[in-house]
């Protein structure tokens, strides 16, 4: 069993879990389109791909997200598809789900 530390008091899973859910829309409300982070997976229905001052913008249903200029061919491809963009040792693979 793992026992917390002593210090204020920790919050449950469920509030995390809402945190988190305020932090997703407050991100998606930006007019900045984010980036992933290594280990990081943007997925959703790609509704649109554009190039961007040497960025490829893919706009998602909840925000966009800016990838490098070359993966621009590559998500176009997949406007109107279910996708999944995973960032993994500073590189991106793509997959349609």
């Amino acid at each position: 069993m793992t026992t917390l530390p002593p210090g204020p008091p920790h919050q449950s899973i469920s509030e995390c879990h809402e945190m988190r859910g305020v932090l997703q829309s407050a991100a998606s409300m930006s007019t900045e389109p984010s980036r992933l982070s290594e280990l990081e997976e943007a997925r959703g229905l790609l509704e649109s791909v554009s190039y961007l001052d040497g960025l490829t913008v893919a706009r998602f249903a909840w925000g966009s997200v800016a990838f490098p200029e070359e993966m621009c061919e590559e998500l176009a491809g997949l406007v109107g598809k279910t996708v999944a963009v995973l960032r993994l040792d500073g590189r991106y693979y793509v997959r349609a789900v």
